[in-house]
C-alpha cells in the first residue's frame, strides 16, 4: 500500500509538515490535500506546461500569442479620474480629494480605535450618492444601528446585514448593486470552497480578492476593515494590500481623543497626508485647524517649553515639547524619559547642549513630553530645535516672554542645519502669531524674499547661539 502524504493543492512542490493536522500551507496559505506519491506528481506535472517552441518556464502555463501588442508608452492617453468626495475634508485630505468609482480601500487599526465609527460616518456622508450597503460580520444589527444612532448617522439609503459568508455577501452585492460598500471585518468573513478556519491568512485572501474583482466589475466603491496582529501590523494575508487599490491606517494614543488616519499605499493619490480626527462620544469629528489642539495658548512663551513644526504631508503641524530637568542626586544613572520625542534624537539633543552649552545634563533626570500625545517621527529631524529650546528653557528656568517657534536639526558639531520645506513651517508659524520664527542660517539663505526680509526671522547657525537667547 503506497505511503500517505500531504502536499499543497496551490504548488505541491511546498514542503508540508507530515505530522499533526495540517489543512492550510505553512509557505502560501493553499489548502492541502492527501494522496500517494503519484497523486502529487501528478499535480506537479499538471502544473507545468510548455512555452512556445518546446521550451519548458517550469510554471502553471507556457506561452501563448498576445490578444493585443504592447504599444508604446507615448501614445497611451491618461485622463484624470472624477473623484467622489465624502465632504468630510480630514478622510478627503488622505485618499487624494475622494475616492473613486470602483475603488477598494482597506482600513486597519488596533481594536478599539474608532475604525467602526470612521466608517457611520464616511457610510453617511456617501448617501449622497446612492445606496450604501453595511456588512458586518461581527456585530449584530442592532448594534450597528446603536453605533449609527449614537453619532447621528442613520439615514434610508443605507442597508445593512450580518453575514459571514462570503458567497451571500457577493449576493448581496449583486442584487443590491449598492455605489458604497463597507464590510466589518475581513477576517469574520469565509468561504465553504477553502478548508481553512475563519481568520486564516488563505480565507482572507480568498475574501479580499473576490470582493475586489466583484467591486471593480460593478463600479462599486468599497472599503474593508482589516484587524490589526499583536505586532501591529495588518492581519491576514499580504495579497490583501496588493489587490486593493488603497491602504488606510487609523492610529492613537490612549492619552488623546485624537486619532490620526494616513496612507500606507495609494494608487490615486499621495500617501504623506494626515487627517486628524477627534473622538468623542457622540462624533468622530475632523481636527481641520491642530494649532488648538496641539498647543497651550501661551505655548512657546513659558520655561520649560519649545515649540516646533512637523511636515504631514504638505501640512504643517505645530508640536509643544515641554521639558523638566531634575538634579539627579547619587543615581549613577540619572532617569531620561521621553514620550512623543524619539528617544534616539532626545539623546542626541541632550549630547549637543552638553558639549557646546555646558548643560550638565549627565548627571540630571531629564523628562520630555509632546502636548496632546502627538507623536514626533524619527526622521522629523527639523524637531531638534524646539527640543532643545524646551531643555535649555528649563535649564536656566527663564524666558523673556516672546512666543517663539524653534526649527531647525542639531547636527553633531553644533551646527544647526535644515532646509526642507522650512517656508512652510515659517508661515504656519507667522499665520499662528508667534513673536519670532529661529530656522538655520542655510536654510534662511534660502527662503522667499518676503520672509527673508522679515524681522520675525532670526537665522542662526549654531546651538550657542540658541543657548544665547536663554541667557
Amino acid at each position: 500500500m503506497a505511503k500517505t502524504i500531504k502536499y499543497c493543492t496551490v504548488d505541491p512542490s511546498h514542503q508540508i509538515p507530515s505530522y499533526g493536522f495540517v489543512v492550510e500551507c505553512p509557505v502560501c496559505g493553499g489548502d492541502v490535500a492527501e494522496g500517494d506519491r503519484k497523486d502529487r506528481d501528478a499535480a506537479i506535472k499538471k502544473m507545468r506546461s510548455p512555452a512556445s517552441e518546446g521550451a519548458s518556464v517550469g510554471v502553471k502555463t507556457g506561452a501563448v500569442k498576445p490578444p493585443t501588442p504592447a504599444r508604446k508608452l507615448s501614445s497611451v492617453s491618461s485622463s484624470r479620474p472624477e473623484r467622489i468626495p465624502t465632504g468630510i475634508e480630514e478622510f478627503d485630505r488622505v485618499i487624494g480629494g475622494g475616492f473613486i468609482k470602483g475603488m477598494t480601500c482597506l482600513l486597519g487599526a488596533p481594536p478599539g480605535t474608532g475604525k467602526s465609527s470612521l466608517l457611520a460616518h464616511v457610510s453617511k456622508a456617501m448617501c449622497k450618492y446612492g445606496t450604501v450597503l453595511y456588512v458586518s460580520g461581527e456585530e449584530s444589527e442592532e448594534q450597528v444601528y446603536d453605533r449609527a444612532a449614537r453619532l447621528n448617522s442613520v439615514d434610508d439609503n443605507i442597508l445593512i446585514a450580518h453575514e459571514n459568508d462570503l458567497s451571500v455577501i457577493l449576493g448581496h452585492l449583486e442584487s443590491v448593486r449598492p455605489s458604497f460598500f463597507v464590510l466589518d471585518s475581513l477576517q469574520m468573513v469565509a468561504s465553504t470552497e477553502s478548508k481553512s478556519q475563519m481568520g486564516s491568512v488563505a480565507q482572507s485572501r480568498e475574501a479580499t480578492i473576490a470582493l475586489n474583482n466583484v467591486c471593480k466589475d460593478l463600479g462599486i466603491t468599497a472599503v474593508f476593515i482589516n484587524q490589526f496582529t499583536k505586532a501591529g501590523e495588518l492581519a491576514g494575508s499580504e495579497q490583501a494590500k496588493h489587490a486593493t487599490d488603497c491602504v488606510l491606517v487609523l492610529s492613537s494614543d490612549k492619552s488623546t481623543p485624537l486619532k490620526f488616519l494616513s496612507a500606507d499605499k495609494n494608487r490615486f493619490g499621495d500617501t504623506g497626508e494626515v487627517g486628524i480626527f477627534r473622538h468623542t462620544e457622540h462624533a468622530f469629528e475632523g481636527v481641520s485647524d491642530p494649532s488648538g489642539v496641539f498647543m497651550e495658548d501661551d505655548g512657546g512663551a513659558l520655561p520649560g517649553t519649545g515649540v516646533s513644526f512637523m511636515a504631514a504631508g504638505m501640512r504643517m503641524i505645530p508640536v509643544e515639547v515641554q521639558a523638566l530637568i531634575n538634579d539627579g542626586g547619587k543615581q549613577s544613572r540619572p532617569v531620561r524619559q521621553f514620550s512623543g520625542v524619539p528617544f534616539d534624537r532626545g539623546q542626541i539633543v541632550c549630547a549637543v547642549l552638553d558639549k557646546f552649552c555646558k548643560a550638565g545634563l549627565s548627571d540630571r533626570e531629564v523628562f520630555l513630553s509632546t502636548v496632546s500625545g502627538v507623536r514626533v517621527p524619527q526622521t522629523e529631524t527639523l524637531c531638534d530645535l524646539g527640543v532643545a529650546a524646551a531643555v535649555l528653557s528649563s535649564l536656566r528656568g527663564k524666558t523673556d516672554g516672546k512666543r517663539r517657534a524653534y526649527i531647525g536639526e542639531l547636527a553633531l558639531t553644533g551646527r544647526i542645519q535644515g532646509i526642507h520645506m522650512v517656508d512652510r513651517r515659517v508661515r504656519e508659524a507667522l499665520r499662528l502669531g508667534f513673536d519670532e520664527v529661529v530656522v538655520p542660517a542655510v536654510a534662511a539663505r534660502s527662503l522667499p524674499d518676503s520672509l527673508r526680509g522679515d524681522r520675525r526671522v532670526r537665522a542662526i547657525g549654531s546651538v550657542s547661539e540658541l543657548a544665547a537667547l536663554f541667557r
